[in-house]
């Protein structure tokens, strides 16, 4: 188990009483963020092998309907809007600064989210990402990891582009994939 969450001590730090820091400790019990034991209290969950596996089984599934239904539907503002993430993300590459570099990529994601799918799937999408989140900011830092996902959200944007459905959908689970095995190769790389 990971860090304990006392309460008492949150209460006190944020100047709220404990009510609060209660229901926003089942809140993220619910989202998977941290686990309360009966009678001991709450600590923050760590993620396990099995847990990554599983949310991007969830992910590649959810975000190859999405980029399907986008190349659809996509417009020529939301390609020009695409486009400028990823130039803006290889740009941030370019000068090593890796974290706004995959915050840009996280936006190329969100913007095919919110035009192939719909409310839940977007909620679904961001409660998942949010437990691989620390993760992740490991993950972008392993050695050609952001140029890899570059290079896949290129060949995805270009595949919506040309409203190549079946394509798009393939290119996409086939990026989740790869991060998939990046972010269980961090989450070993975290445990040594």
């Amino acid at each position: 188990m990971g860090e304990p969450l006392v309460e008492e001590d949150l209460a006190e730090e944020y100047g709220v009483s404990r009510t609060p820091v209660r229901d926003a400790l089942r809140r993220l019990e619910h989202e998977g963020l941290v686990s309360i034991i009966p009678y001991k209290g709450s600590v923050v969950r760590e993620i396990t092998a099995e847990d990554i596996t599983e949310i991007y089984i969830i992910r590649q599934a959810l975000e190859s309907i999405c980029s399907k239904n986008t190349a659809a539907a996509i417009t020529d503002v939301n390609i020009e809007k695409l486009e400028s993430y990823w130039r803006e993300s290889m740009r941030l590459l370019e000068e090593g600064n890796y974290q706004m570099s995959s915050e840009y990529g996280d936006k190329i994601h969100h913007v095919i989210i919110s035009i192939g799918g719909s409310k839940r799937i977007f909620q679904i999408i961001n409660e998942l990402s949010a437990q691989t989140l620390q993760l992740g900011k490991v993950a972008a830092t392993l050695p050609g990891r952001l140029e890899k996902s570059n290079e896949e959200h290129h060949l995805i944007i270009n595949a919506i582009k040309a409203h190549d459905r079946e394509l798009a959908g393939k290119l996409m689970e086939e990026h989740i994939l790869s991060t998939q095995k990046d972010m269980l190769l961090a989450l070993k790389n975290s445990h040594l």
